[in-house]
């Protein structure tokens, strides 16, 4: 159907340690993500999950006290609108009085009648 979408994922968290002995271990787990949407006109609806089996797991260690748990379940609904910009034609302006265009300088200037004096002269 148009405008749905789906997707999926599987994440794998390997083993580690929490001691610098590598006595204590940290097992290892495999993780799902799902997500849902639906898209119309410029609307976007959609549904994410992650370990959508809500597994309960170590994510890390820092110390053989100071272990933490991992994300548990988590499901997020959105709901998104796409603003989109109106084209609009460029703005032209006009000249202003006196301007020249670029082919302008290609032609020779129009030339002054040097009849009249530079001064004037009283007497």
């Amino acid at each position: 159907m148009t405008g749905f979408g789906v997707g999926g994922g599987v994440r794998y968290i390997g083993s580690s340690y929490a001691d610098p002995a590598n006595l204590l271990p940290v097992p290892s787990v495999v993780l799902g993500d799902a997500a849902i949407h639906y898209e119309w006109q410029n609307w976007r609806a959609a549904l994410n999950a992650i370990n959508f089996t809500d597994k309960t797991y170590v994510a890390n260690c820092s110390s053989a006290t100071a272990c933490f748990y991992g994300d548990r379940r988590r499901v997020t609904a959105s709901l998104a609108y796409k603003m989109v910009a109106r084209r609009r034609p460029p703005i032209r302006e006009a000249p202003a009085p006196g301007a020249r265009s670029i082919g302008d300088g290609l032609r020779s200037a129009p030339h002054t009648s040097a009849s009249a004096a530079p001064f004037a002269t009283a007497r």
